[in-house]
């Protein structure tokens, strides 16, 4: 219906919209190190931390608004981009992005 092609383009152009500012937070964080001149990192760096958290934010935000269905659709991280639904519910649902660590980025 009309009203649901609708409610799909918002939807699409929310999570464009958040993935350019994602994005963007990456890239500026890139660009303005000094890269020859900055000692080894030892632990995360706070734009990666704030990029996990605003990912969850709105892995959790979309999620939001398939749980009126009953399912989710959640991505694979393969390249066949495989899909599956999963059963969520209003006290259950859990972001998968928790469960990464560092090494999973």
């Amino acid at each position: 219906s009309t009203m649901q092609e609708s409610a799909q383009e918002l939807l699409n152009y929310y999570v464009r919209i958040q993935g350019l500012n994602c994005s963007q937070m990456l890239r500026k964080s890139v660009e303005t190190r000094d890269w020859l001149h900055t000692i080894e990192p030892r632990t995360v760096r706070a734009v990666m931390k704030r990029v996990v958290e605003d990912i969850s934010a709105i892995d959790a935000t979309v999620a939001l608004l398939y749980e009126d269905q009953g399912t989710a659709t959640e991505h694979s991280s393969d390249s066949s981009r495989k899909t599956h639904s999963i059963s969520v519910s209003r006290h259950q649902y859990r972001s998968n992005w928790s469960s990464y660590t560092p090494n999973h980025l």
